[in-house]
């Protein structure tokens, strides 16, 4: 992204109203596998996934992040 790097996006948009909460994943070749691994798959606080990245490592990492954004369904009987 010419002039402007993932870190500043991911602010702008969490201080902002309407996208503020929305889930960011990062994907960067700037740090390996090993890195983020050593992190637990988080860099500043947000999802992190090092290039080159497979459908299914990123389908678990969405599914991971999103699921946790979910609330528990109440159900009354």
């Amino acid at each position: 992204m010419p002039g402007l790097d993932g870190g500043n996006l991911a602010s702008q948009l969490q201080t902002n109203p309407k996208p503020k909460g929305l889930p960011i994943v990062f994907f960067s070749a700037a740090v390996t596998r090993e890195e983020v691994r050593a992190r637990r798959g988080l860099i500043g606080g947000q999802p992190f996934l090092a290039k080159p990245v497979c459908l299914q490592e990123v389908l678990a990492c969405l599914k991971k992040h999103l699921g946790a954004l979910q609330a528990p369904v109440a159900t009354s009987r």
